[in-house]
């Protein structure tokens, strides 16, 4: 009894020691603290008027406004605005000229142009550079509002702090296992979506199998067994059971699993090929020109910033500038007029029954007073043709009928009916028409792209919405060279759907000042027209409007 109260003492002094050694560790670590806390000091104001009011008072109803010297959060401010308005066309899904903006390393690389999007200064970063620029043409986002003017300035201050893109911190601490076992088995799934897609009724034909093979195994032990049910209505089905060996059943449950992987392996094979002209499209796309240019690969025109319509008049000008030239050069040369029609040609508004004979563009061109007969001789417009498939240049096989024009008007006006189709139930119909000026020999053109027009119909109770749209743009002259000669205007300012002055007066005949010696060394033009290069005044009958390629 004395031994067990000297060892109950002694625990409890143990105890009792402990517990004052935590006090002791605890008001240590106070008296640290406060010693290491900065002491506030007091403002001048503070300090004059004394003690008494040394703190100032303090106003809720004005905060202090945010410096804008403060560093830009990447995260915070500048990702969400690449999220946005990027990638759409630079993100994980699409990469619109090779650039991707989702992952720094991908940034990094830039795109197919060789410029970098990251680095550099305000004045020289390229990315800055298309989003501030007010050139349609060049600006980003393509085809898209432009960005605030918030969002520039910050993207502004963004570039000028070095374009900071720093790694988000990953946790250190491992997964679960069960979570790392669910995330491997997700992305299996993933990873062959499409061969189980390409196997799935030879999977469900396989499990119907296995549970016919089921019921047989189990009426056959059954009757075997003597079970009474065996004997009434399944009485036939169990003796066929019996008769099954388990050889049988093994042999076609084998070949059942072979049959599935035969599928399995199809639906793989099917896949490479899908990938691998996914990848030759890529490597087209890569190597074309075009994919340097705003209008992308393949390209699309770029919409002008009217009103949508389903009927449109865009006027085409002379893109030379010399003071030899009339107006010195800035003169209407043709007319292009873009509507809808049936099959007779009847035209197709917005709120109007779908024709069932289907949906036509029609394309109206008509030559401008005062202009050469040389740029709308009868082989130059022969040598017009519309198409609704991107070919590259200069050599490209044909894999549809070309549609040419017809002369309303001999030497004035041409026509052409472009076969749109029917909308088959769909809610929308969109599509491209572009339109070359070349020769076509064994089904292969070779030619130059010049206008594009695009169509983006609406429908709705079997009638053309208001929501329709349909427009027309040129691709430019020297769409490859940057910057533009100094005696070749932009497209943007000899294509445009507002009116431009018309020649009145008396123009050049110089056939290199007129753009007649490029139609020539394309070998559309013949070098003997050139002796009839008289400008033309206006057409007797002109009642209609249109366009035609134009000078160059």
């Amino acid at each position: 009894m004395r031994s067990f109260r000297a060892n109950h003492r002694k625990r409890c002094r143990r105890l009792a020691a402990r517990l004052a050694a935590i006090v002791c560790a605890a008001a240590s670590a106070a008296a640290q603290g406060q010693e290491h806390e900065p002491a506030e000091e007091p403002s001048p104001a503070a300090a004059q008027s004394g003690p008494a009011d040394a703190e100032p008072a303090r106003s809720d109803d004005h905060p202090p406004a945010e410096s804008k010297d403060k560093p830009v959060d990447f995260f915070a401010d500048v990702r969400p605005i690449l999220v946005e308005r990027c990638w759409k066309c630079h993100g994980p899904q699409k990469r619109s000229g090779g650039l991707r903006l989702d992952a720094r390393e991908f940034a990094r690389r830039g795109g197919d142009s060789g410029r970098h999007v990251l680095g550099g200064t305000p004045a020289t970063n390229e990315l800055l550079a298309r989003v501030s620029s007010s050139d349609r043409a060049y600006r980003m986002p393509k085809n898209a509002p432009p960005l605030s003017k918030p969002e520039i300035e910050l993207l502004g201050r963004w570039v000028g702090e070095g374009t900071p893109w720093p790694v988000p911190s990953s946790a250190s601490k491992p997964a679960p296992f069960y979570k790392r076992a669910v995330y491997y088995l997700v992305n299996l799934a993933d990873r062959y979506q499409a061969e189980y897609a390409y196997a799935m009724p030879y999977t469900i034909g396989f499990l119907a199998l296995n549970v016919a093979l089921l019921a047989v195994i189990r009426c056959r032990t059954a009757f075997r067994n003597g079970r009474g049910w065996t004997a009434g209505r399944l009485a036939r089905f169990c003796r066929f059971c019996d008769g099954v060996n388990s050889r049988e059943v093994l042999l076609l449950l084998a070949v059942s699993v072979v049959g599935v992987a035969l599928a399995v392996a199809r639906g793989h094979v099917l896949k490479i090929e899908s990938e691998l002209a996914k990848a030759n499209r890529s490597h087209h796309e890569v190597r074309s020109p075009w994919s340097n240019t705003p209008y992308g690969w393949p390209p699309k025109p770029i919409r002008p910033d009217h009103p949508k319509q389903v009927a449109g008049t865009y006027y085409r000008g002379n893109c030379e500038r010399n003071p030899e030239l009339f107006n010195e050069g800035n003169y209407l040369t043709a007319t292009f007029h873009v509507s809808l029609c049936d099959k007779e040609h009847r035209q197709l508004d917005v709120g109007q029954a779908l024709p069932a004979d289907g949906i036509f563009a029609r394309v109206e061109i008509k030559r401008a007073p005062g202009t050469t007969e040389l740029l709308f001789s009868n082989d130059l417009m022969a040598s017009v043709l519309m198409v609704k498939n991107f070919y590259e240049q200069p050599i490209s096989r044909l894999a549809e009928e070309p549609t040419r024009l017809e002369t309303l008007e001999p030497q004035w006006r041409w026509v052409a009916y472009v076969p749109i189709g029917m909308p088959d139930g769909r809610a929308t119909l969109a599509g491209l028409i572009y339109i070359y000026t070349g020769n076509v020999h064994d089904n292969t053109l070779s030619g130059t792209l010049q206008y594009g027009i695009q169509y983006d119909l609406r429908f709705a109770d079997g009638k053309l919405s208001a929501d329709s749209d349909l427009w027309m743009d040129s691709f430019g002259n020297g769409a490859f060279a940057e910057p533009d000669p100094p005696d070749r205007l932009p497209y943007r300012e000899w294509f445009d759907y507002r009116p431009m002055p018309v020649i009145t007066g008396t123009n050049s005949k110089d056939p290199k000042l007129l753009g007649v010696d490029q139609y020539i060394k394309e070998g559309l033009i013949k070098p003997q027209q050139e002796k009839s290069n008289e400008p033309s005044g206006e057409p007797k009958r002109s009642n209609q409007t249109g366009e035609p390629p134009g000078e160059e």
